[in-house]
């Protein structure tokens, strides 16, 4: 199997405490956190390579559209320090007023391998990497660390609360700056990289000859033989094959949080919040193409459907090149001493507004009622550097060198949510004396109601004309090519599950047919560059009931008995929704179509002795 063998030890070795002391008008705080992490594992995945088919005819062909496979020993054993330090004061200026100050300290210690076996490459270094040479993209930097530390992560907390009618109407408000320790994840991905391990990859064109198919199976075809055989150093390499890095200065991410709310009190049970909260992301970490091919060298973008056809041949001879071999010619790449390099950065960046609202009723007379609705927005250019956890957007640049053009909504933005919940206790025969009150009283009835937007998803192109690789940049993520479609002005949108509102491929200029549907997406011609944005589609919304009926019979003083039935989704209404990549790459036939479902209504019934 692809992921297997694979194995983890995860150990944190940690010293905290806080101290307190109350001084007048103050409550001072300070507290320490000290963690050693150690990280041992092993990911031999791809160990036997892995094969792409851009779909089942192509599958049951044989005929891959990319192959990879990784030569090497991944067992690493990392390690980090990351300590924290924090002061913090609760000032009552006034019997109105309170100030929450406060610092936190934090340490980001240096990301090492505890044998020194992980490499990540760094552009400051340009001596030459063995007979390949030097390149734009520098050299492996194997330290101790091998990720820089960062010591100066200064966060400043400032908070208030103003009161000024004895609780009937609060003034809240709020900023602080939070950091997230570095991960793992990044060297985890890139345990794969050169001189200790290397992964060999071949684009659709060149799994031919010597290395065909049948030959890749066997684990006899001269791209397995050339790598494995340079384990441990760069021998005569030219091309050292696709790899999985990060930049070794990589800043910590960290966001500002923003908050100014007012709270008001109706009555002694009933209350009323309103909110505006932000939260603004920088230095996110993101993942994405590092080493695309050079746009110098790429055919020029076809202008038509007439050019496109008439230049194929070149488009597809281009295709073949963008992947060397082991000892291959110079590949045309801005580093033609790599294919694929994917890259984590920390070029992310993201912003959340949002108005808060909250009612809230507590316990009285029998009933407890809180509804609360938020309208929100979320943008960023890149949600998640996991392309396999953003199911549908893959968060990986369809232009390495414009990461603007991925300013988008986030992969979570939901404009709309919207969530009522109650319980009810019948106020009748709650002694429970008599018949009638055994029967009529110690019911309760209770619900959780809501009602949220359909989170967002990207529109791929697809394949086009047998190529993966439609803008012609040599990077595919997953089997996907990371060109987005194209958008239609005045074009005729689609709702999102509705069969009847999507043309057929051929109606909607998948592989150079015309749009003869005026069809809201196309495909980008050969060479280009989808002109539609991230996330420009939504999923169905989301509408669900939750009910439950539960009765309370006291049988003596100490027993009682609980009979409790939960309905979930009682009205059964139905959420169609989509997994997998078919939904929204344009060139397949299933596209803008649901293949999966929320549960429908279920009924489920306990009963409970309790003494």
């Amino acid at each position: 199997m692809q992921f297997w063998p694979q194995g983890r030890i995860f150990n944190v070795y940690q010293i905290s405490d806080v101290v307190s002391q109350v001084r007048g008008r103050h409550i001072l705080k300070a507290g320490v956190d000290l963690r050693r992490i150690q990280d041992n594992s092993l990911n031999d995945s791809s160990r036997r390579g892995v094969y792409n088919f851009a779909s089942l005819d192509t599958f049951l062909a044989g005929t891959p559209a990319a192959f990879s496979q990784v030569f090497g020993n991944t067992y690493r054993g990392f390690r980090m320090d990351y300590h924290g330090f924090f002061l913090q004061d609760d000032f009552k200026v006034s019997r109105t007023l309170t100030l929450n100050l406060g610092l936190r300290w934090e340490l980001q210690g240096g990301l090492a391998e505890v044998n020194q076996l992980q490499s990540v490459l760094d552009p400051r270094i340009s001596s030459a990497i063995g007979q390949a040479g030097v390149g734009v993209l520098g050299g492996f930097r194997n330290a101790k660390p091998v990720i820089e530390g960062r010591y100066s992560l200064a966060a400043p907390r400032l908070g208030f609360a103003w009161n000024p009618y004895a609780g009937r109407f609060a003034v809240r408000g709020g900023y602080g700056i939070y950091f997230d320790s570095q991960l793992f994840n990044g060297l985890q991905a890139g345990r794969t990289t050169p001189p200790t391990n290397y992964t060999g990859s071949l684009a659709a064109a060149q799994i031919t000859g010597a290395n065909s198919f049948s030959n890749l199976l066997a684990g006899t075809a001269p791209v397995q033989r050339d790598f494995s055989s340079q384990i441990g150093g760069f021998g005569t390499l030219r091309n050292l094959g696709g790899i999985t890095s990060q930049l070794p200065q990589l800043r910590n991410p960290y966001s500002q949080h923003y908050s100014l709310g007012v709270q008001t009190r109706l009555s002694s049970a009933m209350v009323i919040d309103v909110a505006y909260v932000a939260t603004k992301g920088t230095a996110l970490t993101t993942l994405g193409p590092g080493n695309a091919t050079d746009p110098s060298q790429r055919p020029a973008p076809a202008s038509s459907l007439a050019d496109e056809q008439a230049r194929l041949t070149q488009f597809q001879q281009f295709a073949a090149r963008v992947n060397g071999g082991a000892t291959a010619p110079a590949i045309p790449r801005i580093d033609p001493r790599f294919n694929t390099v994917n890259l984590i950065r920390d070029n992310g960046s993201s912003i959340y507004h949002s108005l808060q609202t909250e009612f809230r009723k507590t316990l009285s007379r029998g009933l407890s009622i809180q509804a609360g609705y938020t309208w929100s927005r979320s943008l960023d250019n890149g949600s998640d550097y996991s392309p396999g956890q953003a199911t549908t957007d893959r968060s990986f640049a369809q232009d390495q060198f414009n990461y603007q053009a991925e300013r988008g909504p986030s992969s979570y933005d939901i404009p709309h949510r919207f969530i009522l919940s109650h319980v009810w206790q019948l106020p009748f025969y709650k002694e429970q004396k008599g018949l009638p009150g055994r029967v009529l009283g110690g019911w309760t009835f209770a619900s959780i109601n809501q009602y949220q937007s359909g989170i967002p998803f990207t529109v791929m192109s697809g394949a086009r004309l047998g190529l993966a690789d439609v803008n012609m940049d040599g990077d595919i993520s997953g089997a996907f090519d990371n060109a987005r479609a194209s958008c239609v002005s005045g074009g005729t949108a689609f709702t999102f599950g509705d069969r009847s509102t999507v043309p057929a491929p051929a109606a909607r200029g998948v592989n150079a047919t015309t749009n003869s549907a005026n069809f809201k997406y196309v495909q980008p011609l050969l060479g280009n560059h989808g002109t539609c944005g991230r996330n420009t589609e939504r999923m169905n919304n989301l509408l669900n009931f939750d009910w439950t009926l539960s009765k309370n019979v006291r049988l003596y003083e100490r027993l009682g008995l609980e009979f409790r039935t939960d309905l979930f989704n009682i009205f059964n209404v139905p959420f169609l929704t989509a997994v997998g990549d078919d939904f929204r790459n344009l060139s397949s036939p299933l596209f803008g179509q649901t293949n999966a479902a929320a549960p429908s209504r279920r009924v489920q019934m306990s009963l409970r002795l309790t003494w």
